[in-house]
C-alpha cells in the first residue's frame, strides 16, 4: 500500500483509509494494544522520520480519544 508514495497527500489519503478501513476491524489487537498500555509503561515505535508519514500516529490517536490516554511525541 506504499507504494507510489510522492507527497503528503498521498499519505493522508492513505491513512484515512487505514483509519477507516483497517483500524475498526482490529477490535481484538486494539484491546491487547490498551491492556499493556493500562498494566506497563509502553511506546509505539516507528523508523519513519516524519510522524505524519506513520500509521501508528493514526492508532495513537484513536486509542487516545476512546481511552483518554495522552499522546506524547518525541
Amino acid at each position: 500500500m506504499r507504494r507510489g508514495l510522492n507527497s503528503k497527500a498521498d499519505y493522508v489519503r492513505l491513512f484515512d483509509d487505514y483509519e477507516a478501513m483497517l483500524l475498526p476491524q482490529a477490535g481484538e489487537q486494539m484491546e491487547k494494544v490498551v491492556e499493556l498500555l493500562m498494566t506497563k509503561p509502553s511506546a509505539l515505535l516507528c523508523f519513519e522520520n516524519d510522524r505524519e508519514c506513520c500509521h501508528r500516529t493514526r492508532l495513537a490517536m484513536v486509542i487516545a480519544n476512546e481511552t483518554g490516554f495522552p499522546k506524547k511525541y518525541l
